[in-house]
């Protein structure tokens, strides 16, 4: 890592925050202080906006430097900014009823085909329609954490999901998610798309900018950004995050 980045983006789930849950007061400080450093800092996110505005906007001071902040929910297909006292959004790639439907038919054929069976969703919808994407959560949206860390630890059945859907799903961009969650969006949006977005938006170079994310090995769900040339920089968890990069919000 460098010490003169313009800019850092952060993964959300297992880089910020514990899964679906509001990030601490020392992460909210640690963003505070890049803030008052002058840096720009971005979220990414398969997350849609209100999620990320309950877990990690809600929690953050500063007001008056948010112009500072982008916000990218369902990994880049939109993007929002601070503007005249609100939350704009700058762009977004929407995605059909009528797309949601066909995608709800393709995971129905995928589990024909799998190899294990459908789990039951208890905790909230087990397909969302995110506006921008379409999400797969196996439990569904709101289940334990425990819960999702004992269902795919080695991430196989993410793969072999994504694997059965791709032919099924040939205009879409499939990709692993959280730990139980399938990402369904427009071909060529993901966390490339949006950090390159995220960039020419804010006029930046892949110099100015240093990526982390908990997910930058291969097969991971941070890993497709590494094709943008930025920095980037792989955590174990939240706490990781603190202990290896609170020097850079030091005032």
């Amino acid at each position: 890592m460098k010490d003169d980045y313009r800019a850092f983006v952060f993964d959300v789930d297992g880089t910020l925050t514990v899964s679906k849950t509001p990030m601490t007061a020392l992460m909210a400080a640690f963003l505070e202080g890049l803030l008052r450093k002058g840096k720009i800092v971005g979220i990414i996110s398969g997350g849609k906006f209100s999620v990320l505005h309950d877990n990690v906007l809600s929690r953050l001071g500063e007001r008056e430097r948010w112009g500072q902040f982008l916000v990218m929910p369902t990994v880049g297909a939109s993007l929002y900014e601070w503007e005249d006292s609100a939350w704009r959004e700058v762009y977004a790639n929407p995605m059909t009823r009528e797309e949601f439907v066909e995608i709800q038919k393709a995971f129905d054929t995928a589990f024909t085909q799998s190899s294990f069976p459908r789990p039951e969703a208890k905790w909230g919808e087990q397909i969302e329609y995110r506006d921008t994407q379409v999400t797969f959560s196996a439990f569904g949206q709101t289940a334990p954490v425990e819960v999702k860390q004992a269902w795919d630890p080695s991430n196989t059945k993410k793969q072999e999901l994504i694997r059965l859907l791709g032919p099924l799903l040939p205009a879409y961009a499939v990709k692993a998610g959280g730990m139980t969650s399938i990402d369904v969006t427009h071909a060529g949006i993901d966390k490339q798309y949006g950090i390159e977005r995220f960039m020419e938006h804010a006029g930046l170079s892949k110099e100015d900018v240093l990526f982390v994310g908990d997910a930058l090995y291969e097969g991971g769900n941070d890993h497709v950004v590494t094709k943008t040339g930025v920095d980037v920089y792989q955590v174990a968890n939240p706490d990781d995050t603190l202990k290896q990069l609170s020097h850079f919000a030091v005032v």
